[in-house]
């Protein structure tokens, strides 16, 4: 019976195509399936560890304890990462991972964390197809800001970077070294960036947006918090540092870009309408434009919202040289007072008639 089943398995190993095999393992999307593939045989063990680790999640978490001090935490990071770049996996970890989520957890968020970015900038991947940062990272010097893992990795095709609190220098030179490196870039999503006044000092030559060709989808939420010392109400990225993202876009350098996602967390609508605008006059081929509201307005910000900001948008679309434009979608919160607006789908779509009449009105409530 041994001798049997041991024959059967190599003919089956010999006479099944191998670019099968492969690709029912590329179909294997959950891990226990994958660790027990990868036990199988040596001819299963290439694609199926490929596959377990193409998607590799980077967990840099800190004790509570260790909120201010990173020393220990830092030196089992490290230790970590010494053993990734040791591995004798083949193919390496540095080949094999496409998709890294950096997750940054139980940090303090008022003080600054140099050191995790020190840990991140070890990392050993340099195939990576897409990035991505979760969680609260704090960082008041634009010094701290230098990652050779975006260098590292030229191909890379979509970035995505979540609650960081740094000053507007840091956000600039991230900005910056994105421009610079990712050429190949297609999505990118900051969200939301918190910008502070720690420092200003950036150098204002270093590009920005210009070696984006082929970017398609950038999303952006990002707001002025003032100085730590300082409480008041956030004043909305957009309209006070415009030369940064939207003030400075020109049609040479994003003209594949059709999909842009604002993400607005104020009610100070005429710095967001103005600088919205200029950049649809340069954005050629822009087909999808979202705007996610993520304030609770009071009831004469309602009015304002409807009789003002929306009908400003329906004269801005529809008045536009969008040639290849297609969609507008609102995003709403379910939980929070715009559902004081009567008829609520219907109440917003009157207020944009024309964009409401084309067709391209999406109204989504989450």
């Amino acid at each position: 019976m041994t001798d049997s089943t041991s024959l059967s398995s190599i003919c089956f190993s010999g006479s099944f195509p191998p670019e099968i095999m492969d690709e029912i393992s590329d179909k294997i999307d959950d891990t226990p399936t994958l660790k027990a593939c990868t036990l199988v045989c040596h001819d299963w063990l290439a694609r199926a560890r490929t596959n377990l680790f193409r998607i590799f999640t980077f967990p840099l978490s800190m004790p509570a304890s260790d909120c201010v001090e990173f020393v220990e935490p830092l030196a089992k990071f490290e230790s970590l990462v010494a053993d990734m770049k040791s591995s004798r996996l083949s193919p390496s970890l540095s080949v094999i991972v496409r998709h890294l989520i950096v997750k940054f957890s139980g940090f303090d968020k008022s003080h600054d964390h140099p050191a995790a970015v020190q840990v991140v900038s070890q990392l050993p991947f340099d195939n990576l197809q897409s990035l991505v940062f979760e969680g609260w990272l704090t960082l008041k010097s634009s010094s701290s800001f230098e990652w050779p893992l975006l260098e590292k990795n030229p191909l890379l095709e979509q970035f995505t970077m979540t609650s960081l609190s740094c000053p507007t220098a840091t956000f600039l030179q991230l900005c910056s070294k994105l421009a610079a490196t990712q050429s190949a870039l297609r999505c990118v999503t900051l969200d939301p960036i918190i910008l502070r006044t720690w420092d200003v000092s950036f150098d204002i030559s270093l590009p920005l947006t210009e070696h984006y060709p082929r970017l398609r989808s950038l999303s952006i939420s990002a707001w002025h918090d003032g100085d730590t010392e300082t409480s008041g109400p956030r004043t909305s990225f957009l309209g006070k540092r415009p030369g940064t993202v939207l003030g400075n876009l020109q049609p040479f350098r994003l003209p594949k870009l059709v999909d842009l996602e604002l993400r607005i967390p104020t009610e100070n609508y005429a710095p967001t309408l103005a600088k919205l605008r200029d950049a649809l006059t340069v954005l050629p081929n822009l087909a999808h434009l979202s705007l996610e509201m993520r304030y609770n307005p009071n009831g004469e910000g309602l009015e304002i919202f409807r009789n003002y900001f929306l009908r400003e948008i329906d004269d801005l679309l529809t008045n536009s040289d969008t040639a290849n434009f297609e969609r507008l979608t609102l995003r709403l919160p379910t939980l929070s007072d715009w559902h004081k607006i009567p008829n609520e789908d219907e109440t917003l779509r009157q207020s944009l008639p024309r964009t409401n009449r084309r067709g391209w009105l999406d109204v989504k409530w989450y």
